[in-house]
């Protein structure tokens, strides 16, 4: 048996404030029926793919020109697909799993702890949040499912331009004798293609939305709210100062210095 993962992140254009990974979990049927229902869900509505910050901007798929619709029925629009869309979700019982970086708190650990890169191994906070979300995914199942240790995860994130460095950082992780055993395949797609990483987009963007309502910077966001209420949401998480420290901290105990890319 495998279990799967599709994560992507979701952060502000100069990722000043929250920098968001999500995504979901699930058995590999479970994302192809999904998958099926999302893609066309899609068709039918005339959209080619789902980009979540796309949806609330009212541009790319979902501009207004586009669409042929007055700015305010394309908002009707969007909330309407964005609703369906989450409720494909819920209905295939994926697990979603949001990890959030408090950018403030992690820039002042990087000033402060002069030797935060020997053990954190980058001072991207790309690498370090995918390569944490990798970590937290295995140990959720190892606290959640311990009798399953030889179920591996297959982890696929969303392409980018530095994804050859990233996965250099993530395959480290095979030395380490806690998340080696469950550490499957991981691998890089691209979103407008991969159905499962839109569903990915959507889960980081609404746990980006619930980071900031926490943090008192943002409204409640009625999507996050409906998943929540059945159950889509497995693990939410948010990185503040006091958890960075905590990993430094467990890091240094351990003398588990991460190779700097």
């Amino acid at each position: 048996m495998i279990l799967e993962v599709y994560a992507d992140d979701s952060a502000d254009r100069k990722r000043e404030t929250v920098f968001t990974v999500g995504g979901f979990m699930g058995l590999p049927e479970m994302f192809a029926e999904a998958e099926r229902n999302w893609k066309a869900y899609l068709e039918k509505n005339g959209l080619e793919y789902f980009k979540a910050s796309e949806a609330q901007n009212l541009d790319g798929q979902f501009d207004s020109l586009r669409l042929m619709m007055a700015p305010r029925a394309a908002r009707a629009f969007e909330e309407g697909v964005r609703h369906d869309l989450g409720k494909i979700i819920t209905e295939a019982h994926l697990g979603g799993i949001g990890l959030s970086l408090d950018m403030e708190a992690f820039r002042k650990v990087l000033n402060e702890q002069k030797d935060v890169e020997s053990y954190f191994g980058t001072q991207d906070c790309y690498i370090y949040m995918f390569r944490q979300f990798i970590i937290n995914c295995i140990e959720l199942m190892n606290a959640d499912w311990p009798l399953s240790s030889s179920t591996q995860i297959a982890f696929v994130f969303d392409d980018h331009s530095k994804w050859k460095e990233a996965e250099e950082s993530y395959q480290t992780l095979r030395n380490d004798s806690l998340i080696a055993p469950r550490l499957g395949s991981i691998s890089h797609a691209n979103d407008k293609t991969t159905v499962a990483l839109q569903m990915a987009d959507l889960c980081a963007y609404e746990a980006r939305y619930k980071t900031m309502t926490f943090m008192g910077q943002a409204d409640e966001r009625p999507e996050f709210t409906r998943m929540d209420a059945k159950d889509a949401w497995y693990s939410f998480a948010i990185f503040r100062e006091k958890e960075l420290l905590q990993n430094l901290e467990t890091a240094r105990t351990a003398g588990l210095r991460a190779p700097r890319l």
